[in-house]
């Protein structure tokens, strides 16, 4: 249901009280335009402080050509393959401290029978 429009609703009247003095008018005033005014430097600072889309898209290249250059440096998966196999191949053939003590007790005794061997040959030449 529509109500009618009357010539009271076509005229147009102040939106605030009429009573309000024009000094109250200039302090609104003031108040909008120094809200306003904070408002822009606080946009302002924003604005220094983001990033364009070209400093982005400079920031982008940057960042691919740095991982380029660490992927050079990098070592690969195979890489590090390869030097466990190669550590793998070299602990094999490396003596452990138990394999080279039975060593050093079998070479001190061969010494000592070769030593045994030589001191009779050497005290019945004398």
């Amino acid at each position: 249901m529509r109500r009618r429009t009357t010539d009271a609703d076509s005229q147009s009247g102040p939106c605030y009280d009429t009573p309000m003095s024009s000094e109250d008018d200039k302090n609104l005033i003031n108040f909008i335009a120094t809200t306003v005014e904070a408002l822009r430097g606080r946009v302002d600072t924003i604005s220094e402080q983001m990033a364009t889309k070209v400093d982005l898209a400079n920031l982008r290249e940057e960042m691919k050509e740095d991982v380029a250059a660490l992927r050079t440096e990098m070592a690969t998966k195979g890489d590090l393959f390869r030097v466990e196999s190669r550590l793998d191949t070299m602990s094999e053939q490396m003596a452990t401290k138990d394999s080279l003590g039975r060593l050093e007790t079998t070479m001190h005794g061969e010494f000592e029978q070769v030593h045994i061997r030589l001191e009779p040959s050497t005290s019945s030449s004398a």
